[in-house]
């Protein structure tokens, strides 16, 4: 039979997608990675070196995972979501904050997708850190106003773990998260996906869950926006004015490419993106469930790389903010051209790349190090209006404000653009927070 046979398509899909990415590992990062990566990986502190231990820089593996005992579903069964004036819980099969009755903002609906599996305290108190950080952020901007403002304006919704009952004849499954922190979150107004994988233990299979936003069937003429974050991750004042400045700009995709180092295109933390209807990406749960490779750290941005990226880059509608490069972006990125940057010389359309405003910092060694909250500097989650790009993207961050898409003017634009952090600061940070983590 052909792979255009119904029963066969996605077969053809692993088999395909596994000779892209050997040929792309083969092109862009065998015998190919930078030196003074090298040096980073094996010398550097453990968060770096586990970070820099990343699939996507490894031969493709043999075995993958798509043997029975492995090949992980995406069953989401479940959603629950607290109605936010009644209080009563509702369970639904299909997403539930996404009803335009529960939009936050006036013209779309808005989303935070992240995954929590097991009772890891760190990931535990990260998710809280970071639902926390967002009213850090609009009380340390002088924000004290009653309307919604920054991420306010989105619905967090945590993918979990939870065998489906009707799949109880699979077994107990393994690493889920406990009941009394879901209600936590319930009570947080977050939303929950209860989500099968069909195996009798969860891991970093599901890292892809999150993905599903993307592909979010929404009624015709209605909108849904979403960012992609990790579960602990924390909000900062430059990343509200990256993702002001998005609303703004128009653009479909959004990238926030704050960290200097990226080990591929598209990180799956912090990129976000919007479509109406149901023009997400097609075929999104099919293409996770046959996707050869999703049981290893990295694994995910394999998927991002070489499935969403090549998608979102046909859209000729992206956005990516960065921090002027140098030094440190050199040394830190593995292999040339890693995070295709800038973008229009890896797309054949028009996007856009813009440089955060000077003043602006991103605590790159505070979140590199999971640096506990209440520790950070409180000048990172403040958002000040001193400039026309700073005041416009904290209005566009207000919920009840429809912006005027309008690209960003330009005068005088390289005169006010942050320079990237250099290597002795970044060393100095760095030496700061082991310090104090030693000190505990």
């Amino acid at each position: 039979m052909s792979c255009h046979d119904y029963n066969y398509e996605y077969d053809c899909f692993s088999s395909k997608i596994k000779k892209i990415i050997d040929a792309g590992y083969k092109r862009d990062i065998q015998g190919k990675i930078k030196t003074s990566f090298v040096i980073l990986k094996t010398f550097g502190h453990k968060r770096m070196r586990e970070a820099f231990n990343h699939s996507l820089l490894q031969a493709p593996r043999d075995p993958d995972d798509l043997s029975p005992e492995r090949r992980s579903r995406v069953d989401v069964w479940r959603y629950q979501y607290k109605h936010p004036h009644s209080g009563a819980i509702i369970t639904d099969s299909h997403p539930i904050a996404t009803r335009k009755e529960f939009w936050k903002c006036s013209f779309e609906a808005r989303i935070i997708a992240v995954t929590l599996f097991g009772n890891n305290k760190k990931y535990l108190q990260g998710s809280l850190d970071f639902i926390q950080s967002i009213s850090e952020t609009k009380a340390a901007s002088g924000l004290l106003e009653k309307k919604l403002w920054g991420y306010e304006s989105f619905s967090f919704r945590f993918y979990v773990a939870k065998r489906r009952p009707e799949n109880a004849s699979i077994g107990a499954m393994n690493n889920t998260t406990s009941d009394a922190f879901i209600a936590q979150l319930l009570n947080q107004g977050c939303e929950i996906a209860y989500v099968d994988n069909h195996l009798p233990q969860v891991g970093r299979d599901a890292a892809f869950w999150r993905f599903m936003v993307l592909d979010e069937q929404m009624p015709k003429g209605e909108k849904i926006r979403y960012l992609l974050r990790d579960v602990d991750h924390k909000v900062t004042a430059a990343e509200l004015f990256t993702i002001g400045e998005w609303i703004g700009s128009g653009k479909q995709y959004h990238r926030m490419h704050l960290n200097p180092m990226a080990i591929g295109p598209l990180t799956a933390s912090v990129f976000g993106g919007t479509h109406e209807g149901n023009n997400g990406i097609r075929d999104l749960l099919k293409k996770i469930e046959n996707f050869p490779y999703r049981h290893v750290y990295g694994d995910d941005e394999i998927f991002t790389k070489y499935v969403l990226w090549k998608q979102i880059k046909k859209s000729g509608s992206i956005l990516t903010h960065l921090y002027k490069r140098g030094f440190l972006y050199k040394i830190s990125n593995p292999y040339e051209g890693s995070a295709e940057e800038p973008t229009n010389t890896y797309t054949k359309v028009s996007c856009l790349d813009l440089f955060m405003p000077k003043g602006l910092l991103y605590p790159l060694a505070e979140i590199a190090h999971d640096v506990p909250l209440h520790k950070i500097n409180k000048k990172y989650f403040k958002l000040d209006d001193n400039n026309p790009r700073m005041k416009s993207a904290l209005l566009n961050l207000y919920a009840d404000v429809i912006p005027k898409c309008a690209e960003v003017a330009r005068e005088n634009f390289d005169k006010n653009i942050e320079p990237e952090t250099s290597i002795w600061e970044m060393f100095y940070k760095v030496a700061k927070i082991v310090l104090l983590s030693q000190a505990e």
